[in-house]
């Protein structure tokens, strides 16, 4: 019996041992993040028909997009933290011993709406102010999958991932998906909102890009 209770001690004090080690990554870690903010920016991109896979960025040559699509990249600014304070002790040492790597954190905060606009008019449906988030789609980038279970890229109608009462994610790619019918020049204007303990909204506007006609 004593055998069995050493080798007991032994085990806990290695594993509590090995979780306060400076060299190590044992938790715990913050499970949430909060939008504080945007870092935006405007891309060519080309998209992969492979489920997941990362859209391929460049930059629009000469202000004027000739190939790919428009693509406006909302890289997410954050701060994180600990959705869960108070947890048992045991919980706490459980989850230092048994799972030392981190956990991404994901987002509480739920997006309402994004729309989109041009100072000029696109085409012959959409006037200059109109809102066009029926001609966008978005590409969704998550690093954890706790609350849509899935991780990376994927893309979805713009208005329709609207309808699934999407969290914050770590970047989205607003993603024209129509050609005009004549070359034009035009700058869009995004207005983002959202509900929960980071920003309400944000708005972004881009740099005039001639976009090109088929």
């Amino acid at each position: 019996m004593k055998k069995i209770l050493t080798f007991i001690l032994t085990v806990v004090l290695l594993a509590a041992g090995a979780c306060t080690s400076p060299v190590d990554d044992c938790g715990p870690f913050p499970d949430t993040f909060k939008t504080t903010g945007f870092e935006a920016s405007i891309h060519q991109a080309e998209f992969s028909d492979s489920l997941g896979a990362e859209p391929m960025l460049s930059r629009i040559a000469g202000d004027t997009l000739r190939t790919g699509h428009f693509a406006i990249e909302l890289r997410t600014e954050m701060e994180t933290y600990f959705s869960h304070r108070s947890e048992a002790s045991s919980t706490r040492f459980l989850s230092s011993a048994y799972a030392c790597s981190p956990v991404l954190p994901s987002s509480d905060e739920v997006i309402q709406d994004i729309q989109i606009y041009s100072d000029t008019a696109f085409g012959e449906e959409y006037s200059a102010g109109d809102d066009l988030s029926a001609l966008f789609d978005v590409v969704v980038y998550r690093k954890s999958h706790r609350h849509d279970g899935y991780p990376g890229y994927r893309r979805f109608d713009l208005n329709e991932f609207l309808d699934r009462d999407p969290t914050a994610a770590w970047t989205l790619f607003l993603v024209l998906d129509e050609t005009p019918a004549t070359t034009t020049r035009a700058q869009f204007t995004v207005e983002y909102e959202q509900d929960g303990k980071g920003i309400e909204s944000y708005e972004f506007t881009t740099t005039s890009v001639v976009l090109t006609s088929e």
